[in-house]
This record gives structure tokens, sequence and C-alpha cells, in this order.
């Protein structure tokens, strides 16, 4: 299992630096699933995090699957409630979503691209660039992650993060984040 984890861990290291090269938040934000821990002492990770001052999450949304065929609801959020929630001292808008559920089970692992998720998304991020508001676009769950599956999703994820990179590569890295996976628990061990 050791020389597993050296290799999948070379691998994923190799993805971080292709990640760090097009789109620097990303390769900051890798910590979220990299083997290897992150030094709080970063000085570029507080300085980013201070300047996202007060934030507002717009939930129960690009994430809500129970809605069924009504998923997702397209008028849940309008620019005037983040035009609000500025007036109200807001900088940072977090927006989940599940990029797995939007995207290939197979290689490549393509988005879904014509989905309409990904139009409200793009309409969100223009949103807070007419605003001048930072944006944490989240990857609110999805499948499940664990010992005893990771070796065998690590390249559907890598793969749709490398496709999720190619959609958004323009994007100013210093007002919109990815998160990568919302709070990724204790369901992998430090081992791997």
């Amino acid at each position: 299992m050791k020389v597993q984890s050296r290799h999948l861990y070379s691998s994923v290291q190799g993805f971080y630096e292709t990640v760090k090269k097009m789109i620097p938040i990303v390769g900051f934000l890798f910590w979220l699933l990299s083997p290897s821990p992150v030094k709080a002492q970063n000085p570029v990770a507080w300085e980013r995090a201070r300047q996202l001052g007060k934030g507002a999450n717009l939930s129960n949304w690009l994430e809500a699957r129970w809605l069924g065929e009504h998923f997702p609801l397209d008028e849940t959020y309008q620019e005037t409630d983040l035009l609000f929630l500025k007036s109200l001292g807001i900088e940072t808008i977090r927006m989940p979503v599940v990029f797995e559920w939007e995207s290939d089970t197979l290689p490549p692992y393509e988005l879904f691209a014509t989905h309409k998720v990904y139009d409200i998304i793009d309409r969100v991020i223009g949103w807070t660039q007419g605003l001048g508001m930072n944006l944490i676009i989240d990857n609110h769950g999805g499948r499940p992650l664990t010992d005893q599956n990771f070796e065998s999703q690590i390249p559907r994820l890598v793969g749709m993060w490398k496709n999720i990179i190619l959609k958004y590569k323009n994007l100013d890295p210093e007002k919109v984040f990815f998160e990568l996976r919302n709070e990724p628990g204790n369901s992998i061990s430090n081992e791997n």
C-alpha cells in the first residue's frame, strides 16, 4: 500500500504543478485533496483569506438535487440579491455546486457543459465581477471518497478538475476561488 500511495502522491503532485501553472488559485486550494499537510503559516493563504472579508452563502440552489426534475431553480437568486448583500458589507459570495453530478463518470470526465447549472455559474461569475465581489465556487459533496475507493476515484476527480480548469482558466485568481471538496472529513486516513 505504501508503494501505491507514493505513486498516487507523485501523480497528484504532477497534477498539482499543472494546476498551479494554469490557475494559481486552484493550485493553492489543491491541499484539500493532497496527502501532505499544508502549513498554516503560509503568508499567501493568510493574505487571501483576509481579503475575502465578510461572506454569504448561496445555499439550496446549485447543490439542491433533492428538487428532482425541477433542479436547478433558475430564479432562486438574482443579481439584486447580491447587490443587497453587498450593501450589508458582504464582500464574498460562496456558491455551492456539485460538479461531480454535472460531469461524466468515465474518462475523460467531461463536464455536461450544456447543463443549466453552468449557465447559472457563468451568470453569478458575471454578477460578482460587475459588483467587485469575490466568489468562492464550492464543490459541495458528490460521490463518496474513502480509504476503500480513493485510488479508483482520484483519476476521476483529477480529470473532472482538469476540465473545470479548462472552462474557467481565464478568471481572476484573486477574485474567484474554487473549493475542491466541501468538508472532506475523516473518510480518508493520513496514510492515503
